[in-house]
């Protein structure tokens, strides 16, 4: 290989192509260049863009022309005088090795580019690109499966596992976990989460609002002219950590993906699906679902302000069985609730909080461990 880049292949604007279990893209730009990689199977995404001053120690050979050549080279012809590789992947960083050796060089040249993990904001963001190539693959597999039956049911399994696959990476892509009716894709490794109502009064006297995302608005009892809220809770090691901004409607369908979750709060949600897929957060030891009380004022008057309940539909909770580490339960105001005899079961409870529900009997919680606020 030469350093006489008018003999060597014409540089493309952009290129595809796959180096290692990535797809990936390159595009330069006459003072930049972009790499974009995506993991094939996890749908990671790295992208950085890359300017003279990054390759100063090769400033005299061309700079970042010199590497965008020797990149286009190794990407369309590779050889033995060109290595381009990952040499590591974290799920923040991933670090790729370009090694060129030529023998007019007294040492090879080995150039060290580290591009940074793509955050993305929403959840509709977060599974754009891999809806769309999910729904080519589902479409081709549907035109294909009636077919696939008839030919080998060993091949049917097979495509039912893919299927399985697929399914779960919409629903987990990457390190995040998408929530139907919430607005951001919320960290797979969160160990404690909040999914409030926008507007919803939560625990200490604040409410949360969309129009703040990830903030809490504090609501003083008559303070500036506010009335005295009469819905305020207590205080609680729940009201800490990470929580989600959501809608009036929510499916907890991928809520077990949260691997790592010890906490849980919901307040304020007036329709939950799939309620019942709480009972597969195994690390599960603390769950608050309390029916919230939004807050309302016109923009012009603070003193018009309206105070109003948002019920949770909560009236089933046999699936609190399936949580074996569960200490801490508070259904504070799931007026619809009545009927908790699959608590007598669960010996490790310590902490029951039941004001506000329907429910009237609590003589077969004989545990004298077990507090009962009620």
């Amino acid at each position: 290989m030469c350093l006489c880049w008018k003999v060597c292949t014409p540089t493309l604007p952009t290129m595809e192509f796959t180096l290692s279990s990535f797809t990936g893209r390159l595009v330069l730009n006459p003072s930049d260049f972009i790499l974009h990689l995506e993991h094939k199977d996890s749908a990671r995404m790295y992208e950085h863009t890359f300017f003279d001053r990054d390759f100063l120690e090769v400033s005299q050979m061309g700079g970042l022309e010199f590497v965008g050549r020797l990149l286009t080279t190794a990407i369309q012809k590779p050889n033995a005088d060109l290595d381009f590789k990952v040499a590591k992947e974290t799920p923040a960083i991933l670090t790729l090795v370009l090694t060129y050796s030529n023998p007019i060089l007294l040492k090879p040249i080995s150039l060290t580019m580290e591009l940074p993990a793509a955050r993305r904001a929403t959840g509709s963001a977060d599974v754009g690109e891999l809806g769309r190539k999910l729904r080519e693959t589902v479409g081709t597999v549907a035109r294909l499966e009636e077919t696939v039956k008839q030919i080998n049911p060993s091949v049917q399994a097979t495509l039912e596992k893919l299927m399985a696959r697929l399914s779960d990476l919409e629903e987990r892509t990457g390190d995040f976990v998408v929530l139907p009716g919430c607005e951001y894709a919320i960290p797979a490794s969160l160990t404690s989460l909040k999914l409030v109502a926008d507007g919803t009064c939560l625990l200490d006297n604040a409410y949360y609002s969309a129009m703040a995302p990830n903030k809490k608005i504090p609501y003083v009892n008559g303070h500036n002219g506010l009335p005295p809220n009469p819905f305020a809770w207590n205080n609680s090691e729940l009201d800490k950590g990470s929580y989600g901004i959501v809608g009036n409607s929510l499916s907890l369908k991928n809520i077990k993906h949260f691997k790592h979750l010890t906490h849980l709060a919901i307040a304020g949600i007036p329709i939950i699906l799939h309620i019942e897929s709480l009972g597969k957060l195994k690390n599960l030891t603390h769950l608050t679902i309390i029916s919230g009380h939004t807050i309302q004022w016109t923009y012009n008057s603070i003193q018009h302000i309206l105070i109003s309940e948002k019920t949770v539909p909560c009236t089933d909770i046999s699936w609190v069985k399936n949580l074996p580490k569960l200490q801490t339960l508070i259904l504070k105001g799931c007026k619809n609730l009545v009927d908790i005899t699959v608590l007598k079961d669960m010996p490790q409870l310590k902490e029951l909080d039941i004001r506000d529900t329907g429910v009237r009997n609590t003589d077969f919680l004989t545990n004298p461990s077990l507090k009962i606020t009620k």
